[in-house]
């Protein structure tokens, strides 16, 4: 080979590996830039508790979506965090800034969030972790509060990230999609309140609500209690005590009602189904549907009341506006419960009617038996008497008297 060629493959292997290394060091210089711009995000003082800025969650965001690896780092640096902090407001706003993650992330951060949650308890086992220290009584309290709001943060974001991820890997192995809802709109905006209030109606579409009504009932009743439990977790995030004046708590609440909202109507569309269902079902079925009733029943009075809370404190700002719960009223649980009742008194009637033909038809059968047994006994009753004579034989033996000698 002349020399020419081999200073034009030395050259181009000299760029391809000048290339690499700078998209190496590159790599290794955004994952740092990623730890810095977590803490940035997730710092704190006592005396502003102002929430998280913004533009330090969007390069969260972007960093965390250039590779896996960055996805791992965050997911790494997000639980050094938690683990090494004990003030309430680092805790509070890490979880912020991991449910904004979830919102507008991309799926690998989901993923990995979740295996380290799985092994780890990151953020289930906030509880147990949050160490406090006051010097007054008066301050423990208070911060009492702030960490108890934080662990059930915690635990909320633990209940949503399982049923986003159980709900994908059903649809993948379905082959189907339901009406869009919390797991669909994962990559929806924070600030996407008011448009989701309006957009969103009540009423199932009619191209994707007869796939929920194709569902087997298996289906749908684990459905909505992923749904409930999922409620029930955001339900239970109602703050208390000094928490309910805290900016940063609002700011967390803010994209927990968006998902609430989501939920509802979830479980709107489900109860929607249950109800055209429920004439047809068998009794069995018709008692674990009104049983299941009334669990929602309860759940979305306590929905009410916290959207009621969250209007008197402006949580979402003054000029959002709350859907009106359509609640279960004990008027028409008491309706499901007289039918059920109905139904139940109509099957025992009805067994009860079809006894004694049974009970006719085995008397008849033994008395026809007993009839056969007569019978016979009857004819071989006769068997020991003489054989009868012939009415012939008689007269010729009277003729044969009466001829002359």
């Amino acid at each position: 080979m002349p020399p020419s060629k081999w200073r034009k493959v030395i050259q181009a292997v000299k760029e391809h590996t000048g290339k690499g290394l700078a998209k190496m060091i590159k790599n290794n210089a955004s994952v740092s830039e990623l730890e810095g711009a977590i803490a940035k995000a997730t710092r704190f003082e006592t005396i502003d508790r102002s929430p998280l800025e913004e533009r330090y969650i969007e390069e969260v965001i972007t960093l965390t979506g250039i590779s896996r690896r960055h996805s791992n780092g965050c997911v790494y640096y997000i639980a050094k965090r938690l683990k090494k902090t004990s003030s309430w407001g680092v805790v509070l706003k890490t979880l912020i800034l991991v449910h904004r993650l979830l919102m507008d992330g991309n799926l690998g951060f989901e993923k990995e969030i979740f295996f380290a949650n799985e092994s780890h308890k990151m953020l289930s086992g906030l509880a147990g972790c949050m160490k406090h220290t006051s010097p007054s009584r008066r301050q423990a309290e208070e911060v009492a509060v702030f960490f108890n709001f934080a662990a059930q943060f915690g635990r909320y974001l633990d209940q949503r990230l399982e049923h986003g991820l159980r709900c994908r890997r059903n649809r993948h192995r379905n082959r189907q999609r339901i009406q869009p809802s919390l797991e669909d709109d994962a990559s929806a905006p924070s600030n996407s309140f008011q448009n989701l209030s309006r957009s969103r109606s009540p009423s199932p579409t009619p191209n994707q609500s007869p796939k929920m009504r194709d569902l087997e009932l298996d289906l749908i009743y684990i459905r909505i209690e992923r749904l409930l439990t999922l409620l029930a977790r955001f339900i239970s995030c109602k703050p208390t005590g000094t928490a309910r004046s805290c900016n940063l708590v609002a700011a967390a609440l803010f994209p927990m009602v968006v998902d609430s909202l989501r939920i509802y109507y979830d479980i709107k569309k489900i109860v929607t189904v249950l109800v055209e269902k429920f004439m047809k079902l068998d009794t069995n079925e018709c008692w674990i549907v009104h049983g299941l009733f009334k669990r929602i029943s309860k759940q979305l009075e306590k929905l009410d009341e916290f959207y009621t809370w969250c209007k008197a404190m402006e949580i979402c700002g003054s000029k959002h506006e709350f859907p009106i719960i359509d609640k279960i009223t004990q008027k028409r649980l008491d309706m499901m419960l007289v039918f059920i009742q109905d139904r139940s008194a109509l099957a025992l009637a009805a067994t009860a009617r079809r006894k004694p033909i049974k009970k006719n038809s085995s008397e008849s059968i033994e008395f026809s038996e007993e009839e056969e047994v007569e019978k016979k006994n009857e004819g071989s009753s006769y068997d020991h008497l003489p054989p009868l004579i012939d009415f012939n034989d008689i007269v010729e033996i009277s003729t044969i008297q009466d001829e002359p000698r």
